[in-house]
């Protein structure tokens, strides 16, 4: 969206809600620019493979962290680097395929005619056909029926066998219909010669192809003109159950991933090879978080010092006996910032945790040290939490040590803001309170 068009609409937006699907206002999707995508399954069914290994498994040793993909899942892999195939703008740089999601990184070498977003919708489309056969694909057999007429002639809807994945095609003797699932088919009027120069019709017949319902072709009386009827008997087939995912929710619609994606941009130096290594490092992540739940879950309603917090990691550290609170004027010296460091971490090697939000240079310097020495570290945040938030890079190796506790006080945005003089404040406040009570 343009930025014109954004700040014209956005008074009537009414309250933005969080959401991590936007696109960034003002970018030109269809310019020269890196991204990393990534993109969630449905309901986060783990369609695509299984990881397996160990976490803390040597890399090239049979332990290796590492996904053995499904044939779905290998589908979806050969359709991502069939990327510059279709678009010869797009270089795809990297892929990384998880149970339930994927992250990519692409590059858009020259000007596009459309978005991104457009060819994103492509490779979507692309593999929700394997998805549809390879999940949805089930048969549905429409039986003979033969109706006496009375002359010694039959009518028959010939038995008729049909793979029903979205885009296929079902045949009711020579009438073809596109079966969408959730849409409308038209068994169109089909006209059957008898042998006495009269004819049936099979009626016009909409019915709702949505998977768990029912199709019915209506029973259609015609005269034959010599007083005797035929009957194309009603026939009912079940197509399949709804197929529901862990949240009891309908999953049967033939779409593979849930509705939009997450895109991030290229900005700085060094932020592709960060990329990289993140996309190289989710399966040994995944693996810690299984191995380590409690330190990876978001624990909501985490009560401490009359405060309600969102936390990640070993809340036990609320429990040790030292806590010392880490809080530096900025106008230290260097010098001065080094004697910090000494001092703070003589004391945590002694069994202090360090609390604070490492505000201030002097607050960063001695918390950085004391993470890296992986010494007892309570960190305060002002950005909270969404549902499925991990700690990044080395804070996910220091969870799974017991030795980092993220709180935060105040709920999760998306928007990168600058932090308030009044929540630093209330940041070291809480810092205190926390050391003293």
């Amino acid at each position: 969206m343009k930025r014109e068009t954004f700040e014209a609409q956005k008074a009537f937006a009414g309250e933005k809600k969080p959401s991590m699907l936007r696109r960034c206002v003002g970018h030109d999707y269809t310019g020269r620019q890196i991204y990393m995508i990534t993109m969630v399954t449905e309901g986060r069914r783990p369609l695509f493979g299984e990881v397996v290994g160990r976490s803390d498994a040597p890399k090239g040793s049979e332990e290796e962290p590492r996904i053995i993909l499904s044939e779905l899942g290998k589908r979806v892999a050969d359709e991502w680097w069939a990327a510059s195939v279709h678009h010869p703008e797009i270089e795809v740089v990297a892929l990384q395929m998880m149970p339930d999601h994927l992250h990519g990184i692409l590059f858009v070498k020259e000007k596009m005619e459309k978005p991104l977003g457009m060819a994103l919708r492509g490779f979507k489309q692309s593999c929700n056909k394997h998805y549809r056969e390879l999940v949805l694909g089930t048969k549905v057999a429409l039986t003979t029926q033969h109706t006496e007429q009375g002359l010694g002639t039959k009518v028959a809807l010939t038995t008729q066998h049909t793979e029903l994945g979205l885009g296929t095609k079902v045949a009711l003797a020579t009438q073809h219909t596109e079966l969408g699932l959730g849409t409308k088919v038209a068994l169109t009027t089909q006209h059957t010669e008898l042998g006495l120069g009269t004819t049936v019709a099979l009626a016009t017949q909409h019915t709702e192809l949505g998977l768990g319902t029912k199709v019915a072709l209506t029973t259609q009386h015609t005269e034959l003109g010599l007083g005797t009827k035929v009957a194309l008997t009603t026939q009912h087939t079940e197509l399949r159950q709804t197929k529901r995912d862990r949240r009891g929710e309908d999953r049967s619609h033939g779409m593979l991933f849930a509705r939009g994606y997450n895109d991030r941009l290229l900005l700085r130096k060094g932020q592709l090879d960060a990329w990289r290594h993140y996309l190289a490092d989710n399966p040994r992540r995944l693996l810690m978080k299984r191995e380590h739940p409690d330190l990876f879950r978001v624990q909501r309603n985490v009560e401490a010092v009359g405060i309600t917090f969102s936390a990640i990691g070993n809340r036990h550290l609320l429990d040790f006996p030292v806590r010392l609170q880490v809080q530096c004027s900025r106008s230290l010296t260097e010098k001065e910032i080094k004697a910090k460091v000494a001092e703070y971490l003589a004391a945590a090697r002694e069994g202090a945790v360090l609390v604070s939000p490492a505000i201030s240079p002097g607050e960063k310097a001695i918390m950085r040290a004391a993470f890296d020495e992986g010494l007892p570290l309570i960190y305060l945040q002002e950005n909270g939490f969404t549902d499925l938030a991990k700690p990044g890079g080395k804070r996910m190796d220091a969870c799974a040590k017991g030795q980092l506790l993220i709180l935060a006080p105040w709920e999760h945005h998306n928007e990168k803001l600058a932090i308030r003089r009044g929540q630093c404040l209330e940041l070291n406040e809480i810092a205190r309170r926390i050391c003293e009570g």
